[in-house]
């Protein structure tokens, strides 16, 4: 199975179903597109002051151009903050299919307010994810950039 590493929160946001895109400056590799990907969470450790920047933006500016439910992104990152160094690392969390590769200009909540385009870059891609599984307990696993291969382990 191929797997993407992200960095957190997003990782977390994705394998909550509550970050329903994942945004790229290139379109998901056709072979991925319509298969199920598994989500790894970076090595990477959580940055407090990305996670007070996202809270930000998800209260004043209702998460415009992020496309996520922003009730349940805002109580996740309030979870993450008050727990940031349970926050899971090197692992994967879920499993989800990775249904569409649009352009970001292209998305709904950015056609319907043309007036705000210059405020987000319309030349980047946003990753459709569907059918999210998530894990309980995670899988640890070491990642890599861009999609690697991951062998879920055998029960």
């Amino acid at each position: 199975m191929k797997a993407l590493t992200l960095w957190q929160p997003w990782a977390t946001l994705v394998a909550h179903g509550v970050k329903p895109f994942e945004f790229r400056r290139w379109p998901a590799p056709r072979f991925v597109v319509g298969q199920t990907i598994a989500i790894h969470a970076a090595a990477r450790p959580l940055k407090l002051d990305e996670l007070a920047e996202l809270y930000s933006r998800l209260k004043n500016d209702a998460g415009w151009g992020l496309e996520m439910d922003v009730a349940r992104a805002m109580a996740l990152v309030e979870q993450m903050h008050a727990t940031w160094d349970q926050v899971p690392r090197s692992a994967v969390l879920c499993t989800a299919k990775l249904a569409a590769c649009v352009k970001v200009g292209d998305l709904p909540s950015i056609k319907a307010a043309p007036e705000r385009a210059d405020e987000i870059d319309t030349n980047m891609w946003a990753w459709r994810l569907a059918d999210v599984q998530r894990f309980e307990p995670w899988i640890p696993a070491k990642g890599a950039q861009g999609f690697w291969d991951w062998h879920p382990p055998q029960h």
